[in-house]
């Protein structure tokens, strides 16, 4: 019995440390598939103004050139609207929205799929942690169960 005992105590901590690897894994998993996501999304803005620092250089020249004149008629012919709508769209996607774009996505992507099994796989695990600052996490873990 003392032996059974001893299997079933080491057995039970082996499929604890496969459950956290698992958590791991698939929290990791989460992310990498949102930065990707993310990324090719943005990739593909960047791709879209070709030669912008030719185009802003002849922007800013025509602009100089004649500063009195209406926007309509120095900028337009140099750029059409539609090339000035990708090279803002591309500035917007190089900004600060990188990280919370690749955080919608990763709650997407729980919300859509990883939402049927983290619940029982965070239920079967139970969580302790000797960090004062972890504390509240972790008692707020406890009694919600």
């Amino acid at each position: 019995m003392t032996l059974l005992a001893a299997l079933v105590f080491q057995r039970t901590q082996e499929v604890t440390d496969t459950l956290v690897t698992l958590l791991i894994q698939i929290v990791h998993r989460i992310g990498k598939r949102a930065e990707h996501r993310v990324e090719a999304a943005y990739i593909n803005d960047l791709k879209r103004v070709a030669g912008k620092t030719r185009l802003l250089y002849r922007i800013a020249d025509a602009v100089l050139e004649h500063p009195d004149e209406p926007v309509r008629e120095v900028v337009f012919p140099v750029a059409n609207e539609q090339t000035l709508r990708d090279l803002v769209a591309e500035y917007k996607a190089q900004g600060g929205a990188y990280r919370q774009k690749v955080q919608e996505v990763m709650r997407s992507s729980y919300r859509n799929h990883y939402r049927q099994i983290l619940p029982a796989l965070l239920e079967v695990l139970d969580f302790h942690s000797n960090n004062t600052a972890y504390q509240p996490v972790v008692e707020e873990r406890l009694c919600c169960k």
